[in-house]
């Protein structure tokens, strides 16, 4: 992505074919954006805000829901609309972005959007508009639960762009952290692995880094890449992590808190898939039964992990012995 980004910056510093024969147009065509942007920037300094914000995202069906998160003010105001509005007119009158076929969402060019990250680099901004990008990703982008899954779809694209930008600032990190652990839940119930995989270890590393090893947010992280190795059918690759997060929340949480008791059973319904009965019934019986002491006999936890143990006590195929519990987190 940085090869493709920096071959089209040289495309921008190029010199307009008709220079030679004119001197007065030898600006090359970066110059001549900048000169666009800086009167946007002084005249329109929120139009300049927003374009560059834009840019940090993937180009097309860029949706309002992104753009208008604020931190500090209610985003659907009806000033704040206003002056959103006003601030796309101004842009739209520039050729910088046009809508798509849904009126709440836009698009623009790459050179734009390159354009664009060479002032902000210039100018000693792309950290701080990239923050920026990051927060307005963070606070949008749901969980991968099914009832979610259409904001999801709007905002995965950005998300996969936002996975090529990763941020310095520690807080923002963190928050970046959150975006690949959401965008990972996503791809992996579409089924997109690859995306999963690669987004979940990122999270696992950015977390690690800033939360440490050990923190409940980087195990989640773990389990999602579990998730998307049983997925595979990497059930050896699944096992060895299952049972780092399972042996990390016991010495840290407890043997018997709710957390740990997922482990274990997620970890005994690998045991099973790989055929390790014994393993499996002796794991799955200790959750049930530590189920049934901490959340009660009746909880859906205790009930499906009774389940499971009946079904493994048979050696019965004819359902498989899924996880218990989705590794995710609110």
């Amino acid at each position: 992505m940085e090869q493709s980004r920096a071959s089209r910056t040289s495309l921008l510093r190029r010199h307009d074919l008709l220079s030679s024969r004119d001197a007065e147009a030898n600006n090359s065509v970066l110059l001549t954006w900048q000169i666009s942007f800086e009167h946007i920037y002084k005249t329109r300094r929120s139009a300049a805000e927003l374009l560059s914000l834009m840019s940090f995202c993937d180009r097309l069906a860029i949706p309002e829901s992104l753009l208008r998160v604020k931190a500090d003010e209610p985003s659907r105001s009806a000033d704040g609309l206003l002056d959103f509005e006003e601030d796309v007119v101004v842009l739209r009158s520039f050729s910088y972005v046009s809508h798509t076929a849904d009126a709440q969402t836009w698009e623009m060019h790459r050179l734009v959007q390159d354009a664009t990250l060479v002032w902000l680099e210039g100018h000693g901004r792309l950290d701080e508009v990239r923050e920026q990008f990051v927060h307005h990703l963070h606070t949008a982008f749901p969980t991968g639960q099914f009832a979610k899954w259409p904001v999801c779809r709007i905002l995965f694209p950005h998300a996969k762009s936002a996975a090529e930008q990763k941020p310095v600032n520690p807080s923002a990190l963190i928050q970046w952290a959150s975006v690949m652990y959401h965008s990972a839940w996503y791809a992996l119930e579409q089924g997109d692995l690859n995306d999963a995989l690669r987004t979940a270890t990122a999270a696992i590393t950015a977390r690690s880094q800033q939360l440490g090893a050990e923190h409940e947010s980087t195990l989640w992280s773990i389990a999602m890449v579990v998730s998307t190795y049983r997925s595979q059918g990497r059930w050896k690759e699944a096992e060895e992590l299952e049972v780092k997060v399972m042996e990390t929340r016991v010495r840290v949480l407890g043997g018997e808190h709710p957390d740990t008791l997922n482990s274990m059973a997620n970890l005994a319904a690998t045991y099973w898939n790989q055929g390790r009965w014994k393993e499996a019934e002796d794991l799955i019986s200790e959750a049930a039964e530590a189920s049934g002491r901490v959340l009660g006999k009746t909880h859906p936890d205790t009930l499906a992990r009774t389940s499971a143990f009946h079904r493994i006590g048979r050696h019965d195929d004819s359902q498989p012995v899924k996880k218990c519990c989705d590794a995710t987190e609110e």
